[in-house]
């Protein structure tokens, strides 16, 4: 399990605590602004995410992480490439 501490900004840890079996943490602020999450293993693996969270509680936005997008530009490059070369070998087939 790892580690969690939640952070408003410039203050001491609001809520420390481990996550669950499936590494879920839960928040709970007791004021709206800009919160940090940070979680980490005993390894040193982790995260550090800053969210957004409105006068109601609801969190306003949080970034979503770079390797997500890509994973996604490099797996269409890597689609384009295996179709261009399923295309130059079938062509070359038949040249022959």
């Amino acid at each position: 399990m790892s580690a969690a501490r939640c952070t408003p900004p410039a203050q001491r840890p609001f809520q420390t605590g481990r996550s669950d079996a499936q590494g879920r943490i839960v928040l709970l602020p007791d004021r709206p602004g800009t919160w940090r999450i940070k979680a980490y293993s005993e390894a040193g693996h982790g995260l550090d995410l800053p969210l957004e969270i409105d006068a109601a509680g609801v969190v306003g936005s949080a970034p979503r992480p770079l390797y997500g997008r890509l994973s996604r530009v490099a797996l269409g490059v890597l689609v384009l490439f295996g179709i261009f070369g399923v295309i130059t070998l079938v062509y070359r087939g038949r040249s022959r």
